[in-house]
Formats: structure tokens, C-alpha cells, sequence
């Protein structure tokens, strides 16, 4: 089971996740553009990309993590503070 996901700047200005995603059978990466807009999901397996946009890099975020749920990886539940 996949944790967060933490995210590396690369000297394009772009940002890359740290860790390889594994999915059902897969591996993935994901990356945020320098423009902070847009992103893609790399299945390394494949070399295939899927790209997702938003409004802002969190939003990005969001929808990328939405995107590898979708395509079958399963991270374990956050909590931030006490509960």
C-alpha cells in the first residue's frame, strides 16, 4: 500500500514524485508542470502518460491522486492531528 505522496523539484522547474506508485500490476510516477496547471501520471510499465489540469498545484495534486486511485493504486488513510 502506497503512503502520501511527496514530490522532488527537478532543475526544469517541474516536480516529480519521489517514490514509484504501485498499482495493480503497474508502476507509476506522477509530475507537475513548471507551470503549476497541468500534470501527467507516467506508467513506467508502459511508458504511456495521462494528463490532468487545475487551477492551481494543489488542485493538480488532487487530481492526480484521483487519477491513480482511479487506475488501481491504494494508499493508506491520512489524518493530520490527534483523533
Amino acid at each position: 500500500m502506497n503512503c502520501r505522496i511527496r514530490y522532488s523539484k527537478l532543475a526544469d522547474g517541474s516536480w516529480v514524485s519521489m517514490r514509484v506508485i504501485r498499482g495493480e500490476g503497474n508502476e507509476y510516477r506522477s509530475y507537475i508542470l513548471p507551470d503549476g496547471k497541468s500534470g501527467f501520471v507516467e506508467d513506467l510499465t508502459s511508458k504511456m502518460t495521462t494528463p490532468v489540469v487545475g487551477s492551481s498545484p494543489h488542485k493538480v495534486k488532487i487530481e492526480l491522486k484521483k487519477l491513480l486511485k482511479n487506475l488501481g493504486c491504494r494508499f493508506t488513510a491520512e489524518s493530520r492531528g490527534e483523533v
